[in-house]
């Protein structure tokens, strides 16, 4: 039987869609960026108001899923993990505004399937843009 483990998104950036991953609202909420990174050549960015849904696959057992985050100032994002089945939140996790990238973790006990990670970022715009950053998904 095969394992279950990992994240893998695909963009097929010729026609703007999107595979194992559901961005709303679409409109100028999220981009894959390259100026603020915690590893590697790009990272997430989210608006205010902006969510991304990932598909994650994993083996049954206490399962621990972790981000590293870089908030907006003075807000704060969020990790969540859904079984789709259901709707319900198996775990949460989440961060404030501290001007510095922190890891965040959400563990939980999962069956062999696949759930959705949540990463938000639910801060309202308040006279300028408070984007969020999400990297190394785990």
């Amino acid at each position: 039987m095969a394992d279950y483990n990992g994240v893998s998104i695909v963009i097929n950036e010729s026609e703007n869609l999107f595979y194992g991953v559901n961005l709303w609202p679409l409109q100028n909420k999220f981009r894959l960026q390259s100026n603020t990174v915690y590893a590697g050549s790009y990272a997430l960015e989210l608006k205010h108001g902006g969510v991304c849904e990932v598909w994650y696959g994993c083996d049954a057992g206490d399962v621990t899923v972790s981000v590293y985050v870089y908030p907006p100032e003075a807000g704060k994002v969020y990790m969540r993990i859904i079984d789709p089945d259901t709707g319900e939140i198996m775990a949460e996790a989440s961060a404030s505004g501290n001007g510095a990238w922190e890891k965040i973790e959400a563990n939980f006990t999962a069956s062999k399937k696949i759930y959705l990670v949540q990463l938000m970022n639910p801060c309202e715009y308040d006279n300028g843009e408070k984007r969020a950053y999400f990297d190394n998904l785990e």
